[in-house]
């Protein structure tokens, strides 16, 4: 078995951070005589059990999800929590304000200063009691007790150092390790008192080896055997810690199990109530609160085939609010308009209305305008977006740059045509832009059969970091896509919808660059006889 350190610059740098955290792993363990005490508490009034704690947890995790934030703040909070709890003798009505302290931290350690929501809102938002005057004081407490070591190091740290060691140092890259499937796997354990105890190198490992072991890879066990033998963990210890990370798992999975509950954050309130919450994550004022889950489909693919770059705003509109499917016309058209006025000359721009009798949207003026604004402060005046359109102009240059066989020059219109496409459906809204732009290049590369072209396109994707497992998935889905697209079962955009009669003093009033001819009558296209032609 070769030894990790006979590899590159890149793994001994890992290799030494990895050192560095297995010294310092310990200084942020919880204490053991503490969580024994949590382990053995009553379920009764006067102290804080393992129960309680864990669906504490849970609330993070809830909170963590509502917010947007990242595994790291989650995995930090309840690092902070734990550490507290273990410390400290808690009565559980002071449990609901540790908790979102705990939090209030993490988020304050982790995450952009930009998204952090104001201490009032989090306290609305996770039902906890306290004022923020409290939270202030329980802040101090904790900061105190915990000799403000904040940035500690978590199984998530090791999560991370690990998958990037073995990455490093494998081939395979067909069997590469699905680092969001660990963390979430990872989450699932934190909520479980019992892991509150695990080293969380050797919880990290644990994660690591089962998911490893799913994959069958020879290279890959042989790496983590490396990794286990170079951490120096035992193995009876990880073991023990596998077969409890394996049951909690099957557990979690299983149907029986309850997860973090987040129905029990969606709430009506009050239009003055909503106004007064931080705009970046509140309800709309002026549009009743709705289910999100309720879009639907074919009204989505309505608006996508008439500009990518309004498919780019309602994407990121859509996880933001929760929107209710009547108003989803008015939201495609807005930003249709958005994208028009970004992107287009203001001279080919149409008025409002106009756009608005052609999308036949029952939406008003004054609604859009207001949609309008709804829309840019969510998104924060963020217009110029970087989408697969903007890789693929961009590989597509870096292509013809490279090569001298011209009579294989890549067709871009072809390939807009085909992203388009995949704008129509919602799961592309989940891809990488550079990763979605690649996957279109080396399918019609492919359909070449060119050489040059399949070297050039190889080494862009060197060059732009996108792994061969992430490359293989997508390029599966878009070909997959494709094929549907151009079947004659496929749903299409319905052009058909937008050719309507109107009067002649309609027909004056449109805008003339797109509207019908007003000296004649409109007759449907292909109606001509021979004979009168």
């Amino acid at each position: 078995m070769k030894d990790l350190t006979a590899q590159s610059n890149e793994a001994l740098k890992y290799l030494k951070q990895l050192n560095l955290h297995l010294e310092q792993e310990t200084n942020f363990l919880p204490k053991q005589t503490g969580l024994n005490l949590i382990e053995s508490a009553p379920e009764n009034d006067n102290c804080v059990s393992a129960k309680r704690r864990d669906a504490k947890v849970e609330d993070l995790w809830s909170l963590t999800n509502f917010f947007g934030f990242s595994t790291e703040t989650f995995v930090l909070a309840v690092n902070l929590l734990d550490r507290f709890l273990a410390m400290m003798k808690v009565q559980p009505k002071h449990l609901s304000c540790i908790g979102v302290c705990c939090f209030n931290i993490a988020a304050k350690m982790v995450e952009e200063e930009c998204n952090i929501p104001p201490t009032h809102d989090i306290i609305r938002i996770s039902q906890c009691k306290c004022t923020i005057s409290d939270l202030k004081r329980m802040e101090k407490i904790i900061s105190e007790k915990l000799k403000f070591q904040f940035k500690a190091i978590t199984a998530l740290t090791f999560l991370h150092l690990y998958h990037a060691v073995a990455l490093s140092h494998t081939s395979e890259r067909k069997e590469i390790l699905n680092l969001d499937k660990l963390e979430a796997q990872l989450k699932a354990c934190y909520c479980r008192f019992v892991f509150s105890k695990a080293k969380p190198s050797v919880l990290a490992l644990s994660l690591l080896t089962l998911e490893i072991e799913s994959l069958k890879s020879r290279d890959l066990c042989e790496i983590a055997q490396r990794v286990q033998k170079h951490s120096r963990i035992v193995d009876g210890d990880l073991l023990y810690w596998r077969e409890l990370v394996s049951k909690c798992l099957a557990e979690y999975s299983s149907p029986e199990c309850c997860k973090p509950d987040h129905k029990k954050l969606v709430w009506i309130v009050s239009r003055r109530t909503a106004q007064s919450l931080h705009s970046s994550y509140c309800c709309i004022p002026e549009l009743p609160t709705i289910p999100e889950g309720g879009w639907d489909e074919s009204e989505r693919r309505e608006f996508i085939n008439l500009n990518p770059r309004s498919t780019q705003l309602i994407t990121k509109h859509d996880p933001i609010l929760t929107v209710q499917p009547k108003h989803l016309s008015c939201i495609g058209v807005c930003c249709f308009n958005i994208a028009a006025k970004m992107v287009e000359e203001e001279c080919n721009i149409p008025p409002t209305h106009d756009i608005i009798r052609i999308s036949q949207c029952k939406c008003t003026i004054s609604d859009l305008k207001r949609m309008e604004k709804i829309i840019s402060e969510k998104l924060k005046f963020q217009f110029k977006a970087i989408t697969a359109l903007t890789f693929l102009h961009l590989y597509h240059a870096v292509a013809l740059s490279h090569t001298s066989e011209r009579k294989e020059i890549l067709n871009l219109d072809k390939l807009e045509a085909q992203l388009k496409a995949c704008y129509c459906r919602f799961v592309f809204s989940k891809a990488k832009p550079s990763v979605l732009a690649l996957s279109l290049l080396t399918l019609e590369i492919e359909s070449l059969k060119s050489r040059d072209l399949c070297e050039i396109a190889q080494r862009v994707q060197k060059h732009s970091r996108i792994v061969d497992g992430d490359l293989l998935y997508w390029r599966e889905l878009v070909s997959k896509c494709l094929a549907e697209y151009s079947s004659p079962e496929c749903c299409k955009p319905d052009h058909k919808k937008l050719v309507w009669i109107v009067s002649r003093r309609t027909a004056q009033s449109l805008h003339s660059s797109y509207c019908c001819i007003p000296e004649l009558p409109t007759i449907p296209e292909g109606g001509w006889d021979e004979s009168e032609r």
